[in-house]
């Protein structure tokens, strides 16, 4: 099954601890409608549960967890990440930034899911002079002009 950005952010918020539909809106970032959509197309594919309870006040409240499935592909999306930033860390020490930007052109949310789901932090893509991966943008303007673009 090939799941979206936004679907992996919202399984890996309820694998992560998120019960409630805010604290997986807080989590993942997306607006409520989104979180609601796409719980719905997670439960109907029995990769999360939910169960009815009630809140403070008494009003209904779900609170969602995920279920073996959903949990093992929020483990193998996780390998999966972490074998692709062996794959940049490679471009990087073999010097291929032109290969590199492609890869990244190919892969535009690669890099803010490793972000989202730990596999790499700020100060490491500082480090290496990746930051500009984040926002899926193209090479840096140092490494265009180290590769004589400009």
């Amino acid at each position: 099954m090939n799941f979206e950005v936004n679907d992996m952010k919202v399984l890996g918020a309820i694998e992560g601890g998120g019960r409630t539909i805010k604290n997986i809106k807080d989590t993942s970032r997306l607006e409520k409608k989104d979180v609601e959509r796409i719980l719905e197309f997670l439960v109907k594919s029995k990769l999360v549960e939910d169960v009815e309870g009630k809140g403070i006040w008494g009003q209904t409240q779900y609170y969602f967890n995920t279920t073996d499935t959903g949990s093992k592909i929020v483990e193998e999306y996780i390998d999966n990440l972490k074998d692709e930033w062996k794959k940049i860390i490679q471009f990087v020490t073999d010097g291929q930034r032109q290969e590199l930007d492609e890869y990244v052109k190919q892969n535009k949310f690669l890099v803010n899911m490793m972000l989202y789901f730990k596999i790499v932090n700020l100060p490491a893509l500082g480090r290496l002079n990746l930051r500009f991966l984040i926002e899926g943008k193209h090479l840096c303007y140092k490494c265009k002009k180290d590769l004589g673009r400009i």
